[in-house]
């Protein structure tokens, strides 16, 4: 007997010509790729079952299940697996009277501001910058902290009466971190981690950029962006002015890094005297773990998500006895 283990690791085998023939050959009618495990597969599963009749209706599928020459890790590996998928024809699929349609779901990081996002009905992305900015949007951030920190929610509450605006203020408060990182990413400063850590201008997570770190950390990034050093300021300017109209606009969730609100959230848990020492484990991990699990799929967040993949699934019938392939 095959177990499931066994069945995964024989996928990993699989050349891409073979897993493209194994796409055909699911039962799943909706196939869906997710950039990594944590949270996307269990936020994801949630969407997947709020749309499908049953488990047998879908499959998700991340970048180290990818044929060997596609595997890889994140988005890089699925684009490159998604234009395999596209050319071969494969996005929708009737074989032998079995219908599916391919999802591709990535982070949006900056895609929109670099004009790379992909345009196709089969690639969707989250409207946050990443899935962490809309479990904190959905989820129930004072009952969440509460369950956490085994702490009354009333307690937990007057910290963060109200949810909607301790998140905005945390984006604020951020608001020059996300310009550096803004403008090393658009500018291709490979070698200056903006996005990949949390902020470097902050003495204290809770409060405003500190002035004296800001300006060593222009310093930095000038210094990582490529030439010609005439063209920086003019740069930097345009770049502070596309962050400041999406504050300004209120969606600065856009280009804030979703994974930054736990890291905002400990510290301010720690002054108002409701976390002390260490928690167990990793406390971003918990926290998104906490908030997620009630989140709710027909909810507001998951519009995203839901919205196209319904479109998707209306494209195809339940069953159909033509064995003509539909290519897109």
């Amino acid at each position: 007997m095959t177990t499931s283990s066994e069945s995964e690791v024989k996928r990993l085998r699989h050349s891409a010509g073979a897993f493209a023939r194994s796409s055909q050959m699911r039962r799943a009618r909706l196939q869906i790729y997710i950039e990594g495990k944590f949270p996307d597969i269990y936020v994801y599963e949630k969407v997947a079952r709020s749309v499908c009749r049953s488990s047998w209706d879908y499959v998700l599928i991340t970048p180290q299940e990818l044929p060997p020459e596609y595997a890889g890790d994140g988005k890089s590996a699925l684009r490159k697996w998604y234009e395999s998928m596209r050319r071969r024809g494969l996005l929708r699929i009737n074989f032998k009277d079995k219908h599916a349609v391919s999802v591709f779901i990535f982070d949006k990081d900056i895609d929109d501001v670099r004009r790379t996002k992909c345009r196709s009905p089969h690639v969707i992305y989250t409207e946050c910058y990443d899935i962490e900015g809309h479990v904190f949007s959905g989820g129930n951030l004072v009952d969440s902290v509460s369950a956490l920190l085994d702490v009354s929610s009333t307690k937990i509450a007057s910290a963060i009466p109200d949810q909607a605006a301790w998140l905005n203020s945390a984006t604020e408060r951020w608001r020059e971190w996300v310009r550096i990182s803004v403008a090393a990413a658009i500018l291709r400063a490979y070698k200056y981690s903006g996005y990949r850590v949390p902020s470097r201008v902050h003495t204290n997570y809770s409060n405003s950029a500190d002035q004296a770190l800001l300006a060593q950390e222009n310093f930095v990034l000038r210094k990582a962006l490529p030439p010609p050093d005439s063209a920086h300021d003019d740069l930097l300017k345009r770049v502070e002015r596309l962050v400041d109209r999406r504050y300004k606009s209120g969606v600065a969730f856009t280009l804030f890094k979703g994974k930054w609100f736990a890291t905002v959230l400990e510290s301010d848990l720690r002054e108002a005297g409701l976390l002390s020492g260490k928690v167990k484990g990793s406390f971003g991990r918990n926290i998104v773990t906490n908030m997620m699990i009630p989140l709710e799929p027909s909810g507001q967040w998951a519009n995203f998500a839901r919205v196209p993949i319904l479109n998707l699934l209306s494209l195809i019938p339940d069953s159909s006895r033509s064995s003509v392939s539909a290519r897109n």
